[in-house]
């Protein structure tokens, strides 16, 4: 009987501590906004980086417009849940391209409904994902006062936004999160 009630003891404080902490994160991830994420809250990550594209417009009568190659800023956003079983992802993208080049840095006080976001897939995070998370925070630079416009010197910034966080980083990297992640392969 004392040897059934110490193995249940065990296997209870196994369990708190497994749904009580994310064991992906080693001493230089502990930090990071995804780790600190407790079970049911949720991390909304903003990112916008400046990519080549010709935009291209169909009108309701199928007419095709096509432009000239040329800069544009593309804003994506990361919604991210934890539950007892893992991390669950929204994804959103803007279609307006040209105003957040100026704007994106007021994503950190309010979302605003003229950004437009539209969810375009919901998946389950693995492992490989997660980190990708933790490290785009680690490996991003504070932003200073000339960085808050995204210019062709500061072509990639993500916005980290939780209960009680809110950090504008630079990506020095032209790789953007979606492109590293294994849920979108």
């Amino acid at each position: 009987m004392r040897l059934w009630i110490s193995v249940t003891v065990w296997l209870l404080s196994l369990t708190a501590f497994v749904y009580g902490q994310s064991p992906v994160f080693d001493e230089k991830y502990k930090s990071t906004a995804i780790a600190a994420l407790k079970v049911n809250d949720s991390l909304i990550v903003y990112q916008c980086h400046v990519e080549q594209a010709v935009q291209t417009t169909v009108t309701d009568k199928g007419q095709v417009l096509e432009g000239q190659k040329k800069n544009f800023s593309i804003s994506e956003k990361y919604v991210i849940t934890r539950s007892d079983t893992g991390y669950r992802l929204k994804y959103y993208t803007s279609a307006l391209t040209v105003f957040p080049n100026r704007k994106f840095s007021g994503l950190k006080k309010k979302e605003r409904k003229y950004w437009e976001f539209k969810m375009e897939r919901t998946a389950e995070l693995n492992e490989h994902d997660v980190m990708v998370f933790a490290a785009a925070e680690k490996l991003g630079k504070e932003t200073t006062e000339y960085d808050f416009t995204i210019s062709k010197y500061t072509t990639n910034q993500v916005i980290f936004k939780g209960r009680s966080l809110m950090r504008q980083l630079v990506l020095e990297t032209p790789l953007t999160i979606r492109q590293s992640l294994q849920c979108f392969k």
